[in-house]
């Protein structure tokens, strides 16, 4: 089962816990690759649903919520379902295979937003080898009116809340140490 571990206060990255099943392996004895892709939908989802989303509705608690009376009038139309998200695109980069028994941690971090999408960033780490970065990614996500079936601009409050996360993702990412930092590639010398 899937375990929030931020679940006050939206954060600039969201982490959630998922044990790997044994259904998830494949016949050659680690985790399928399209098994990370619901791993990444698992955290994008709960990094949205922390920053006020709610499928299909709009919550008066909830960033993204428009302003109603309290009381409709009986001739009042139901209110039309809040917008929704839709997957643009996916990537992932896999470092590490994953075996059965493990507990994996997914991070999600919004590192960019515009008038009507957001991307958002992906990291899975391996309990199994002790915090291993076993696959990265990213998605965008498109804000999208299903009602009309057209993309929609973000609601200005949740577009807010999204440029200050994306900005402290920024301000965090950047304040490591170059010398900390793994460098992504190799160069090996000519043979």
């Amino acid at each position: 089962m899937m375990q929030p571990e931020n679940s006050n206060s939206p954060s600039p990255t969201v982490s959630i816990t998922i044990p790997v099943a044994w259904g998830e392996m494949d016949a050659l004895g680690h985790v399928n690759n399209v098994v990370f892709f619901r791993y990444f939908e698992s955290a994008r989802v709960e990094f949205l649903r922390q920053f006020g989303w709610r499928e299909g509705t709009e919550s008066s608690s909830s960033p993204t919520a428009a302003s109603a009376p309290s009381v409709a009038s009986p001739a009042a139309a139901p209110p039309a379902p809040a917008p929704g998200f839709i997957l643009q695109s996916v990537h992932a980069r896999f470092r590490r295979p994953v075996m059965f028994p493990d507990t994996l941690t997914v991070t999600a971090r919004c590192t960019c937003v515009e008038t009507d999408r957001l991307t958002i960033e992906h990291a899975i780490f391996s309990l199994a080898q002790s915090g291993a970065l076993v696959a990265e990614g990213s998605g965008i996500v498109v804000c999208y009116d299903y009602a009309t079936r057209q993309k929609a601009s973000l609601p200005a409050s949740l577009h807010l809340l999204l440029t200050q996360a994306a900005a402290q993702s920024a301000a965090a990412s950047t304040s490591v140490p170059p010398a900390a930092s793994p460098s992504p590639r190799t160069t090996l010398p000519p043979s």
